[in-house]
């Protein structure tokens, strides 16, 4: 997500970002392993899913919401098919 990190106080529902990170990168996964291993990598905040969402830019927008994050805009990357090594990478620009 994109936007300065020290516009965001952490709160019960909201994640702690780093005061000096240019982006706020939230890692969503359906793999529990995945986001314990996430919580080590500076200005990462991984976010468990256990099933994926229909539309990614929908949850996109309404994580964003819910978490009270500043920006205009996010950025989605995911591999397509998700689980496939072989799979296409893509990018997206969400305007929130």
């Amino acid at each position: 997500m994109a936007d300065s990190c020290s516009a965001v106080q952490p709160g019960p529902d909201r994640p702690s970002y780093p005061s000096s990170c240019p982006l706020q990168m939230i890692a969503i996964s359906t793999r529990a392993k995945t986001c314990q291993d996430l919580w080590f990598s500076y200005g990462v905040t991984p976010a468990y899913e256990p099933v994926p969402p229909l539309s990614w830019n929908a949850y996109a927008k309404d994580w964003v919401r819910r978490h009270e994050l500043p920006g205009d805009f996010a950025i989605l990357t995911h591999r397509h098919p998700a689980g496939d090594p072989a799979g296409d990478h893509r990018m997206e620009i969400i305007n929130l």
